[in-house]
C-alpha cells in the first residue's frame, strides 16, 4: 500500500526543501521558494503548446533555480548553527586576555592558534554572507520568474516574454 520506510503518520513532502531550512531563521525564503515553484509548475502546466514552444527552458530552469535556492538554505542552515555572530567577539576578548596574562612559548603557541582561529571564522562569516546574498537573490528570482508568468498570462504572451526570458538567463547564471 504505502513505502514501508516512512510511517503511515507523516506526510510526505515533494518540496525537498529540509524542514530545519524551512523553520530556520532563513525559514521564509525557503517557504516563499516553496510556493513559488508550485505556482510556477501550475502556470507552466497551463500554458498552451505553442506558448511552450516559444519561451526559454522555463521548467528546467525553474528546478536548477529551485535546486540552488534548497542547497544555499543548507548550507547557510549549517553555518548559522556552527557559526553564530558571538564567537567572533569572543575569540577577540580570549586573545587580548591571552595576551595580557602570560608569556613564554606556551603562551605565545595560544595566541598565535587562537589568532588563526579568528581568521578562519573571519573567512567563514564572510562566506556566509556571500552565501546569504545568493539566497536572497535567488529566491528574488524565482519570484520574478513567477511575476512574469502571472503577466505573460494575463497579458499575452509577447507582453511577458522579454521578462520571462531575461529572468531565466539570470537563473540560469546563479544557479550554476
Amino acid at each position: 500500500p504505502g513505502n514501508p520506510a516512512l510511517p503511515a503518520a507523516m506526510p510526505v513532502d515533494d518540496s525537498g526543501m529540509p524542514e530545519d531550512v524551512l523553520g530556520g531563521p532563513r525559514g521564509a525564503i525557503a517557504r516563499q521558494a516553496v510556493a513559488d515553484r508550485r505556482a510556477i509548475k501550475d502556470l507552466v502546466s497551463r500554458l498552451g503548446t505553442t506558448e511552450k514552444q516559444m519561451l526559454p527552458d522555463v521548467e528546467g530552469t525553474l528546478e536548477a533555480l529551485y535546486q540552488r535556492i534548497v542547497e544555499l538554505g543548507r548550507a547557510l542552515h549549517r553555518l548559522d548553527l556552527e557559526i553564530g555572530p558571538e564567537k567572533l567577539p569572543e575569540l577577540d576578548e580570549r586573545i587580548a586576555q591571552s595576551q595580557k596574562s602570560a608569556s613564554g612559548a606556551d603562551a605565545d603557541r595560544r595566541i598565535r592558534l587562537l589568532s588563526r582561529q579568528r581568521e578562519m571564522l573571519a573567512s567563514l562569516l564572510e562566506s556566509r554572507d556571500k552565501l546569504s546574498e545568493q539566497y536572497e537573490s535567488a529566491g528574488l528570482l524565482l519570484q520574478n520568474l513567477k511575476l512574469d508568468l502571472i503577466r505573460m498570462r494575463s497579458s499575452g504572451l509577447q507582453a511577458g516574454l522579454a521578462g520571462v526570458t531575461s529572468v531565466t538567463q539570470e537563473a540560469r547564471a546563479l544557479s550554476r
